[in-house]
């Protein structure tokens, strides 16, 4: 409540204020003559009416609810197919079978595959993938957050469907098995998708 206590402060410095200037004014340059200092109704009604628009805003943006966290997995999927233009089905799908869409073990660390070489949501390799999406964002990127590694997925699928002219099979393929390209894991992930949400990307 601090900021609306200062706001309030604010209102009563403003009104003395406008009460000064109008004294001023009205004395031509000659000495100013504080009992002679008013204002009007009107100039104390609109000063009062400016500032207590300020306090509504300000009050507002005081109660606005705390935005979601960034470990909360639906606004970090929502985010990263938006930014990357994808489907969020074929990212939970990839999440689904990559770690069961959980980006912790149940003791709070951060899930480890391949020899702890793979990191996370989307068991992505920190080599070379986590400093490729920091050169893409121009950011500091850490596979260990949730949102950076549902983000770096998305990035990455977006790369290979890019690469593949929109085939989501051999993109899924290069996404698991890089260059050997693993159609069974395409049939994992492909699998949780309806009909249409398998279709080759067109756009």
């Amino acid at each position: 409540m601090t900021r609306i206590h200062n706001i309030v402060l604010v209102l009563a410095v403003s009104i003395f204020s406008i009460a000064v200037i109008h004294a001023i004014r009205s004395a031509n340059a000659e000495p100013m003559d504080c009992t002679a200092v008013e204002l009007t109704a009107n100039e104390v009604v609109d000063a009062i009416s400016d500032l207590a628009g300020t306090v509504s805003a300000e009050t507002e943006a005081v109660c606005k609810p705390d935005p979601p966290r960034p470990d909360d997995l639906d606004w970090c999927v929502t985010a990263a197919a938006e930014s990357q233009n994808l489907s969020e089905s074929w990212l939970y799908a990839v999440g689904e079978v990559e770690s069961n869409n959980e980006h912790y073990y149940t003791d709070g660390t951060v899930k480890r595959g391949d020899g702890g070489r793979a990191r996370g949501w989307g068991q992505i390799h920190l080599s070379p993938w986590q400093q490729w999406a920091a050169d893409e964002l121009e950011r500091d990127v850490d596979l260990d957050v949730l949102e950076d590694n549902v983000m770096v997925c998305a990035m990455i699928l977006r790369y290979y469907l890019d690469e593949y002219d929109g085939d989501l099979a051999r993109a899924l393929g290069h996404y698991n098995g890089g260059p050997y390209n693993s159609k069974g894991y395409a049939r994992k992930v492909m699998a949780l998708l309806d009909t249409e949400e398998c279709e080759t990307e067109t756009s």
